[in-house]
């Protein structure tokens, strides 16, 4: 039991960890193309028009970026409460409400990772504040260690298929690359 309360709890931390310092970058580009152009290079003024876009939005996503660095500099992710959970997910949702759109399932990736990550956690009764004592082997009053069981390959699967890892690593490549913002 202690074993898989550990695992839990590494499980979790991984998740946060991952996630603290993320920031994405997929390969996809999206061009546009208005239809009622009559310029026989109708991709000059297109791609003129998509980069003032990016660059618009680059502005706001950086910021955004160097906004929740700032205010979520003070978390220490290894002893995630609810509160800080609450705050890091809504820094987060405010970056990815602007990121640009090759980043944006990378976002999503890690958002969800969280909201499954809570939403297990919830299922056995454990909120963020009871991983201090779940990593040292207590278990909190009232949560089921069958529950606790039940979960444990839930919560690893959060991890093990690699999506998180990569949506971070692409998220941190972005936040360099676009913004000039090392996340680690």
């Amino acid at each position: 039991m202690r074993k898989l309360l550990g695992a839990a709890a590494l499980t979790t931390m991984l998740v946060l960890t991952g996630c603290g310092g993320g920031d994405s970058t997929s390969n996809e580009k999206t061009t546009s193309s208005s239809p009622t152009e009559s310029s026989s290079d109708a991709t000059t003024p297109t791609d003129a028009t998509q980069s003032t876009e990016d660059s618009a939005a680059s502005g706001e996503y950086c910021d955004a970026l160097t906004n929740a660095k700032n205010n979520l500099s003070s978390i220490d992710f290894t002893t995630l409460d609810e509160k800080a959970y609450t705050q890091l997910t809504g820094e987060l949702q405010n970056v990815a409400d602007v990121a640009p759109s090759d980043v944006q399932d990378d976002w999503q990736t890690v958002l969800t990772a969280l909201t499954d990550l809570h939403a297990l956690l919830k299922t056995a009764g454990i909120t963020f504040d009871d991983l201090a004592n779940l990593s040292a082997g207590k278990i909190p009053p009232g949560v089921d260690p069958a529950e606790l069981q039940r979960i444990a390959p839930k919560l690893q699967k959060i991890t093990a298929d690699g999506k998180l890892q990569k949506a971070t690593t692409e998220i941190q490549k972005s936040a360099k690359k676009d913004c000039g913002l090392s996340l680690n």
